[in-house]
């Protein structure tokens, strides 16, 4: 799997086929998670809403020929593509049965460059795969012809995460029916009505208390993007390889005698590369958020959904590796702390100081659902006022994705710290 976002995405030249889905009959009521209420509250605030797409090479997909028959069978699958928000106010959601939605054909596009092809796709995800789009926020396309087609399968942030794009990459490469999974909405109504945690309990005071070393307010990057508080630029993604395999399986073998993931020694090489680049030398605690997979069953593994959360963690660049997977896997057990929980136990409002959150996610795509060769998971552009990275760890080694604000002050700090964050690395293997 190649982890990217729109601003570097290609597709080839030709003929582009989109369908968009359409409902036929009235849905019926759904709860939606935490992740979702507060995902839809930003877009009907007018903030920017994010679509996540599995782009993957078209003769690697059995029975291609007939497109919307191959959707349909994941329509059948996955709940969480034929969920829509409701028509009101926007806060709430409806599930459609898979006979009650039909996708819709649009004109056939002839584009003649590679560009032309990839900006009718775009238009595409960006108009229909939006929560407040007139159904289920889903599309696909059929892109090119021959030996370089390609087939995209999209849909909002409300309806997949990461894993979901995998998943679906996976299912549509696979050359057998496959019986209906577990619905996401029913998780969500599961989730929804587990009870709260004591309020004496330790993992909600290990939230509280990371907030309240922040003056309760979400981290941001350290570092000085050269923007003012407040001010948001378009969003610039930087993909670089970062370490090959032979590194990364260096840092397994350097971290097993500790206790310790590769994951706990890049977070290390980070916190010692952003204390190198600080006007503070002193200062070296970086604190940030890490998305986490809820999925714990087979069952949930088979599911497409938004199964993430978010735990906090401190980065100490003064840690030994022993320490910093201590304190890695101390924030994974945070995983089970709900956020609406955490943010109702604060003893006052959170602040945001940017309207984006600081934050490294890890993905290790060994263990997720194995995709066809030459897999693309792309990801829309929007805006960016902060720093998020993104790790993807795949057997060819570990790539980085940063999404950043499109200012060249930001750029340049943020491309020093890649490379200073390489050299960390090659001195913990030292």
């Amino acid at each position: 799997m190649h982890v990217t976002a729109a601003d570097g995405w290609r597709l080839p030249a030709g003929p582009v086929r989109r369908w968009t889905l359409r409902p036929a009959a009235v849905g019926e009521p759904v709860v939606l998670s935490v992740n979702q209420r507060n995902h839809l509250a930003g877009v009907v605030a007018g903030q920017p809403s994010v679509w996540l797409a599995a782009d993957l090479p078209a003769g690697s997909v059995p029975g291609i020929e007939a497109p919307t028959d191959l959707l349909d069978g994941l329509l059948a699958r996955h709940a969480a593509l034929r969920t829509a928000v409701a028509p009101g106010d926007g806060t709430g959601a409806v599930l459609h049965a898979p006979d009650g939605l039909v996708w819709v054909e649009d004109d056939v596009v002839r584009a003649g460059t590679s560009s032309d092809a990839t900006s009718a796709v775009r238009d595409l995800l960006d108009r229909a795969c939006h929560p407040l789009a007139p159904g289920p926020p889903v599309a696909a396309a059929l892109v090119g012809a021959g030996a370089a087609a390609r087939f995209v399968l999209a849909g909002d942030h409300l309806v997949l995460d990461a894993w979901s794009v995998a998943l679906l990459a996976s299912e549509l490469g696979t050359p057998r029916a496959l019986p209906a999974a577990p619905a996401f909405p029913a998780l969500a109504a599961r989730w929804a009505a587990e009870p709260a945690l004591p309020p004496d309990d330790a993992r909600l005071h290990a939230w509280l208390a990371f907030l309240d070393g922040l003056d309760q307010a979400l981290p941001t990057f350290p570092l000085d993007l050269g923007t003012a508080p407040g001010e948001r630029f378009p969003q610039r993604t930087l993909v670089v390889p970062f370490l090959d395999a032979a590194t990364v399986a260096a840092l397994d073998d350097l971290g097993r005698p500790e206790g310790a993931s590769a994951y706990a020694a890049v977070l290390l090489a980070l916190g010692r590369a952003v204390r190198a680049q600080r006007d503070e030398p002193n200062a070296t605690a970086l604190p940030l958020l890490v998305p986490v997979g809820t999925r714990r069953t087979e069952e949930e593994r088979a599911t497409v959904g938004w199964c993430t959360t978010t735990v906090p963690l401190v980065v100490a660049a003064t840690d030994d590796l022993r320490a910093t997977g201590e304190r890695l896997r101390a924030a994974l057990a945070l995983g089970s702390v709900p956020l609406d929980q955490v943010l109702g136990s604060l003893p006052r409002p959170l602040r945001r100081t940017r309207a984006d959150v600081f934050m490294v996610s890890w993905i290790d795509y060994r263990r997720l659902p194995t995709v066809p060769a030459g897999t693309n998971h792309v990801s829309n552009v929007t805006e960016a006022d902060d720093v998020q990275l993104w790790l993807s760890r795949t057997d060819a080694g570990v790539a980085v994705r940063a999404r950043i604000p499109d200012h060249p002050p930001a750029v340049a700090v943020v491309t020093a710290l890649l490379e200073r964050w390489v050299a960390e690395v090659a001195l913990l293997l030292r």
